[in-house]
């Protein structure tokens, strides 16, 4: 989506409750606990978009196999 606008960089702890056409998700924490409070808090970040998602992030990163895994 190309429109005239502003660009909004927040944390995903910040966007709670936010909601924008595209985001884009950089910089996910291959250290970041598997547990149910850091998988909430990607969920809530990913599901922050009503368009697109973006991520970025290590081809080696652990949490890339967890959302192929899921991608159905």
């Amino acid at each position: 989506m190309y429109t005239e606008g502003d660009i909004t960089f927040e944390t995903i702890f910040r966007y709670k409750g936010q909601q924008a056409p595209c985001v884009i998700l950089v910089d996910l924490d291959e250290h970041m606990e598997r547990n149910d409070w850091s998988l909430g808090i990607l969920y809530c970040a990913m599901t922050r978009a009503t368009m697109r998602l973006e991520l970025v992030a290590k081809k080696d990163c652990p949490w890339l196999e967890t959302f192929r895994n899921n991608l159905d």
